[in-house]
């Protein structure tokens, strides 16, 4: 869910690395400065951006697809109907660097690597988004093996035996937004009728991104709350395969869905401790020694008198 604060995401006020208890905590002196510089650079970013790629996409409704024509022995144009998904993600959860307890760079706080885990589940096989093709997370400095991105990721690769791609800089989106557009491009033409994408990114730069692959609807022009990283932006493209020679038109539709992780409260279970010898089965009570252990030299039970441990 997003954050029901008042502040636009861009650092003004925050919520506290717990979000359970809402409570807030401001941001530190010239993050606030700093934070409005950026916010207009990002701008300046994805109007460049949208002027170069967003001209691409061309506004076509379903009845404008339902109008074509059909070629010469097509009793339809149903298998020429092609779709394009992206889903913009925002990396894994951590603790930010102002507050108590900071999470180190590269790494995930505990709801963050299950949150990854949760991610397997809803974009694998039968989960409730389409299955991705692909997937993209942000350039690894060299030296450097692991990222918040590729741990909100590595589940799902693992399920699904992709390898992610980690070509594109944070610092130069147009490189990725054109990967995207070819792939887009080169998808219909080869006779695939649904394609996904899944990015998993930092999110002060998913705005400008979703900007430049042409979206123009609120979503994608409104800062990334710091507390969210449950959205998720769809990007959804229709078209229709064309002749080699005619560009491809696309109708593109944009919206805000949800991961819907929670991280789990109390026990889990004690499936763990089944058939273990040294347990018993008074499971969710206290566990006692098993009589057996009345047997054990003192060395092994560390009491003097050779009882077994209560």
């Amino acid at each position: 869910m997003r954050s029901s604060s008042s502040d636009n995401g861009c650092g003004y006020a925050r919520l506290d690395a717990d979000m359970e208890d809402g409570s807030r905590e401001d941001a530190p002196k010239g993050h606030t400065t700093w934070c409005v510089a950026k916010s207009y650079f990002c701008l300046i970013c994805a109007m460049v951006l949208c002027f170069y790629m967003g001209r691409n996409i061309a506004s076509l409704s379903k009845g404008e697809i339902d109008s074509f024509p059909l070629w010469a022995g097509e009793a339809s144009l149903e298998e020429r109907k092609c779709v394009f998904n992206i889903f913009l993600a925002r990396h894994c959860d951590k603790n930010p660097p102002w507050t108590k307890d900071p999470t180190r760079m590269q790494l995930c706080t505990e709801k963050g690597l299950l949150r990854g885990e949760h991610m397997g589940a809803i974009f694998g096989p039968g989960g409730k988004y389409p299955v991705p093709d692909r997937l993209f997370a942000r350039h690894l400095e060299p030296g450097v093996y692991s990222s918040r991105d590729l741990y909100l990721l590595w589940p799902l690769a693992q399920r699904l035996q992709l390898v992610v791609n980690t070509t594109f800089k944070q610092e130069d989106p147009l490189e990725l937004v054109r990967a995207l557009h070819e792939g887009r491009e080169a998808g219909c033409p080869s006779g695939r009728t649904e394609q996904t994408v899944l990015v998993s990114w930092d999110h002060c730069t998913i705005p400008t991104l979703a900007q430049a692959l042409g979206c123009d609807d609120q979503i994608c022009r409104s800062c990334w709350d710091d507390a969210d990283y449950d959205q998720v932006i769809w990007l959804r493209y229709a078209g229709l395969r064309q002749p080699s020679h005619k560009k491809m038109s696309w109708n593109m539709t944009a919206k805000a869905v949800a991961e819907n992780f929670s991280l789990p409260r109390g026990a889990m279970g004690y499936k763990e401790c089944l058939g273990n010898p040294a347990e018993n089965t008074r499971f969710g009570f206290t566990c006692e020694a098993p009589a057996s252990w009345d047997s054990l030299p003192a060395f092994v039970t560390g009491l003097d008198d050779g009882r077994a441990p209560k």
